[in-house]
């Protein structure tokens, strides 16, 4: 299957580093952007953070794909019913609304133009500094809603590979994905939002519990259309 959508391209991890490149410059960048500006401009992160988040997001959707390939590889094509789906969308819109509502309910913890993460995600503080557990978590749930040319990689790799190799072809094309737009997206969102943060500090509260409503709608949109 990958042959036939990257002709050129002979060596399968290439490929599938390729196609997530491509598909990265392309759709997926609209596809996730809306979710990943609602994060950043509700925690209002700042130009480094917001990169940050973005690359923790990608993190997320890597370690999905992985365990995707990896089950391709041991379970083909029953991998992807139409019930699977249907429930990997309601999983995806369930932890967007309690990432909004975190931040919504959380907008006041605001101090010295940041959010503190511990009162924002209290498992976050037993974790790593540099781990943020909302990008992260939201990059996870949306990797449970392989795209299309996903689907392609993982049935190409069920069928000739192995767990291990259907995982590894998998995380190269997540890999692709990161390298797009969408860290501009991140780190624009996150300048434009500390700025307001550090300029209009009157108006932080606000514009995280608008962000973080925005969320909330966007999950309850998603899981009620998979229901």
């Amino acid at each position: 299957m990958l042959p036939q959508i990257l002709p050129s391209v002979t060596n399968p991890y290439l490929g599938a580093f390729f196609l997530g490149l491509t598909y990265g410059l392309t759709y997926c960048t609209f596809a996730c952007a809306p979710y990943l500006v609602a994060y950043i401009g509700g925690a209002q992160k700042g130009l480094v953070r917001g990169i940050h988040a973005t690359l923790i997001f990608g993190l997320g959707r890597i370690t999905t794909y992985a365990l995707l390939g990896g089950l391709a590889g041991i379970l083909g094509g029953l991998l992807y019913s139409y019930d699977l789906k249907r429930y990997a969308g309601i999983a995806f819109g369930v932890v967007i609304i309690v990432i909004g509502i975190g931040i919504f309910v959380k907008r006041r913890s605001l101090t010295c133009g940041n959010m503190d993460r511990d009162k924002l995600w209290p498992v976050s503080r037993h974790l790593p500094h540099n781990i943020d557990v909302g990008a992260f978590a939201m990059g996870t749930a949306l990797g449970l809603m392989p795209c299309a040319p996903l689907v392609a990689v993982l049935l190409y790799s069920a069928a000739l590979f192995s767990p291990l190799q259907s995982a590894v072809l998998a995380s190269l094309f997540g890999l692709g994905t990161m390298v797009s737009p969408l860290l501009l997206v991140g780190g624009l969102s996150g300048w434009l939002s500390g700025l307001i943060r550090d300029e209009t500090p009157d108006y932080r509260g606000w514009m995280s519990g608008i962000c973080g409503g925005i969320l909330i709608l966007m999950g309850a949109s998603m899981a009620w259309g998979c229901l």
